[in-house]
């Protein structure tokens, strides 16, 4: 594509609309082709129907290659319906490109480091949810056999292209119409014997088959990266050694999740954990959202005896020792006003807290969208259950995902955030270089090799323990080297994130920085280069001249 056309291209970019698989890959060619000289795009896989596997990487390649920098990873769309994850991923990419070189930020990302995004792993479940009135987690194969489940299968009985509730009178129903909204369905109590009550299901039709025992973790295939997308974006990780820290969108929580999902923040590595504290507070002053433990706030306080094993976030730290977090864009409860609540305070909530809190999102969906987040209850002559109201929220634009009115402001201050997670990675500099003449054309010389990242060059100490990441090296070229090794090994340097939290008496400053030294032999005026190396801290050099 030339410039000129991408360029006409990109001009129907609009950050408030959810773009289908063809429209998504449409706009990343043009964003390609129009900034050539810091974007590329290829293909790293297949989806099983057959569509590529963007991967954009983005970086200013005259300042050196992608893979010579530290580098930040976007997971875009794990899950098919979390398609507010690939449009915030395809805005982060329109936004560095188009403000290089006016946002200092953004200019600083791009010169300084890489950044990988992926912005749709779910390319065919996605494509599967904007086609289909039901919801779908993950992808559209289904394991170990195409099977309806058992009971009720959500359809679009109506015909009106959403899958919504069903509201059936019943004697024993536990639910009533609410005295104070009629379109709000609250639990019956105790107390009420006489009235008219209902049952509620999801909207759809009664197809009775054989279901099978499900795995307890569901959508995630036969075998560990069974699926070729999510195998894929495993083996670009391993191709990429320079990929320190890194952040995968989901949608629905409002939340920052952090590790561990296995174990509670004491049972983590202490220098870790800090690290995760203060740039977790970074998100949470741009976007809004809490930064939580995964264990503490879901495994502890909602399914004690179920790990949430087999995730992206545990496979990120604990087995590739990166910094990653995985943000839950979207909380349509909160943005109505209802108070943000740990899992174990919802289910203690009284029947008049929930009814007060259901109050207040129908109050903001009358007052922000006009009323089209939610449907009024309608008769319908159900084909099998005879005659039943359909109503209820809207599940896929209002509660999964943000109503494409509210899509923008949902980008941006993610994307805020994702920039400055990438500046805190570790950058290697060359500082000081002292050159002192010893006689018979040797010197000694000492090089001071920075750390200007708030990342630790290993970025957490679980990369050490499982040598997922090396030391920093240094070496020297251009003159005999007579005292100490060409190549040295400097071991780890702190960034500066790595200090106290506090001032306090005997509180010090993090070493960020380390020195090399050699004896050279060579005639004056001769070039030397010093050259420090890092897979996660990137590369730096310096040519001096002997004299």
């Amino acid at each position: 594509m030339e410039k000129t056309a991408a360029l006409a291209v990109l001009k129907g970019y609009d950050s408030s609309k959810y773009y289908r698989y063809d429209d998504l890959s449409r706009f990343l060619k043009a964003l390609a082709a129009a900034y050539p000289a810091l974007c590329r795009l290829e293909s790293i896989g297949k989806s099983p129907e057959g569509r590529d596997l963007w991967s954009v990487t983005l970086t200013n390649f005259a300042t050196g290659a992608d893979d010579a920098k530290p580098a930040y990873h976007i997971n875009g769309q794990h899950h098919a319906g979390e398609v507010t994850a690939s449009a915030v991923a395809l805005y982060f990419v329109h936004d560095a490109l188009t403000n290089y070189g006016q946002a200092p930020a953004v200019t600083e990302l791009l010169d300084t480091r890489a950044v990988y995004v992926l912005p749709r792993m779910a390319v065919d479940g996605a494509e599967w949810y904007f086609a289909h009135p039901q919801m779908l987690r993950s992808s559209p194969l289904r394991y170990p056999l195409e099977e309806e489940p058992e009971g009720l299968r959500p359809e679009d009985v109506d015909g009106d292209g959403r899958i919504l509730q069903m509201r059936i009178p019943h004697p024993l129903g536990e639910w009533k119409i609410s005295a104070k909204d009629p379109r709000l369905m609250v639990r019956r109590r105790p107390e009420d014997r006489e009235g008219t009550f209902y049952r509620i299901y999801t909207e759809g039709l009664n197809y009775p088959t054989n279901s099978k025992p499900q795995h307890r973790q569901g959508g995630s295939g036969r075998y560990p990266f069974d699926r070729p997308e999510v195998r894929a974006m495993a083996e670009f990780w391993l191709a990429h050694p320079n990929i320190g820290a890194a952040i995968s969108y989901r949608t629905r929580a409002g939340l920052n999740l952090r590790p561990s999902p296995l174990v509670a923040d004491d049972k983590l590595n202490g220098a870790d954990l800090q690290m995760y504290k203060q740039i977790g507070e970074t998100c949470t002053r741009l976007t809004g959202y809490p930064t939580v433990s995964v264990y503490d706030y879901f495994t502890m306080d909602y399914a004690p005896d179920k790990l949430a094993v087999g995730s992206w976030l545990e496979w990120a730290y604990d087995k590739r020792g990166v910094q990653a977090f995985e943000t839950e864009l979207w909380d349509f409860r909160y943005i109505c006003g209802v108070k943000k609540r740990p899992l174990k305070d919802l289910k203690n909530l009284t029947t008049d807290q929930q009814e007060e809190d259901a109050l207040l999102q129908l109050r903001w969906n009358d007052r922000e969208l006009g009323g089209a987040g939610f449907s009024n209850w309608k008769e319908f002559d159900h084909p099998q259950l005879g005659r039943v109201e359909i109503g209820g929220w809207e599940p896929k634009f209002c509660g999964q995902n943000p109503p494409e009115k509210l899509l923008h402001a949902e980008c941006h201050r993610n994307a805020l955030f994702a920039i400055e997670h990438a500046l805190a990675t570790p950058r290697l500099a060359i500082g000081e270089v002292r050159i002192k003449p010893i006689g018979g054309d040797c010197y000694h010389i000492a090089v001071q090799v920075l750390n200007r990242g708030y990342l630790p060059t290993n970025v957490t100490q679980v990369a050490i323990a499982m040598k997922a990441t090396r030391p920093v090296e240094v070496s020297i070229s251009g003159a005999r080297v007579v005292g100490g090794k060409a190549k040295q090994d400097l071991g780890h340097i702190a960034g500066r994130g790595s200090g106290a939290l506090a001032v306090w008496a005997g509180a010090v400053s993090p070493s960020t920085e380390k020195w090399a030294e050699w004896v050279v032999q060579g005639e004056s005026g001769t070039f030397v280069t010093i050259s420090a190396g890092h897979d996660r801290g990137g590369s730096a050099s310096r040519t001096v001249v002997l004299s």
